[in-house]
């Protein structure tokens, strides 16, 4: 069975003058398969390669070997998989409605 694990933290704008935000991050057996980043109005999925705000959409980075979810930081929210879905969808209605 594959492993999920779902991040919510902090993120910064890639606009100097854009606002910060957050991600939300889905990992299955520890690689990153889908995110959302949010900076203010603007919601920003992994189903585009680039956005301005963003950069990358979807981070490279798998959790490291030995990754306990004790080791993040503060600032880093563990959500459920119904939380993260609740993202998604809002970001799929958000999408959907600038096409």
């Amino acid at each position: 069975m594959n492993e999920r694990v779902y991040l919510k933290g902090p993120v910064e704008s890639l606009d100097p003058y854009g606002p910060d935000g957050y991600q939300v991050t889905e990992f299955v057996d520890k690689e990153p398969t889908r995110q959302i980043s949010v900076f203010g109005e603007e919601w920003v999925s992994s189903l585009d390669a680039y956005h301005p705000l963003a950069g990358m959409t979807l981070g490279d980075q798998p959790l490291p070997p030995g990754w306990r979810p004790e080791d993040e930081d503060d600032d880093v929210e563990f959500l459920s998989q119904e939380e993260f879905e609740e993202y998604w969808a809002e970001a799929m209605r958000r999408r959907g409605s600038t096409e």
